[in-house]
């Protein structure tokens, strides 16, 4: 039990670690997630609602998201040639 619970702290400071480290540059584990999945992807581009749905995250909430990289430099938007 005790070692469960050591991993579990060893975890949460890892996760603090890296947090701390990311605000550095603007961002957080949410974003990094998000630009995972565009990476991840075969031509680098998704749907915001793709998107919402991969990275578990209302539409509003992920429309601030990629606000936000946008803004950071980290992604650029494009209208969908079918709409």
């Amino acid at each position: 039990m005790r070692d469960g619970f050591e991993l579990v702290h060893l975890h949460r400071m890892i996760e603090q670690l890296v947090e701390e480290h990311l605000a550095e540059k603007g961002i957080n584990l949410r974003l990094v997630k998000i630009l995972e999945c565009l990476f991840h992807h075969p031509d680098g581009m998704m749907t915001p609602a793709d998107l919402s749905e991969d990275v578990n995250l209302s539409r509003s909430a992920m429309t601030s998201a990629l606000d936000s990289l946008e803004k950071l430099g980290y992604a650029t938007r494009s209208p969908h040639p079918v709409d």
